[in-house]
């Protein structure tokens, strides 16, 4: 997954971006994931929901990693 997700490094920001021409944090997860058939919610606040924790200890590549940005909402980012 790493592999095919890193090939889209310096794909520009676009606030509901869900494409190549332009992602956002949960728009990127979720066209990543369907590559791989794991059909995600579309926004991050859904994500996040659906999931389960786990802890710091326990991520394995690939687990989502979720923070909550003072003045920006929820972000979130894979763990590789």
């Amino acid at each position: 997954m790493t592999e095919y997700a890193t090939q889209f490094v310096g794909v520009p920001y676009k606030w509901g971006g869900t494409t190549p021409a332009g992602f956002d944090c949960s728009g990127y997860l979720t066209y990543v994931y369907k590559d791989y058939g794991v059909n995600l919610p579309r926004t991050s606040a859904d994500q996040y929901y659906q999931g389960e924790k786990v802890a710091t200890a326990d991520l394995v590549p690939g687990d989502l990693v979720f923070l909550q940005l003072i003045k920006k909402g929820l972000h979130m980012l894979v763990y590789i």
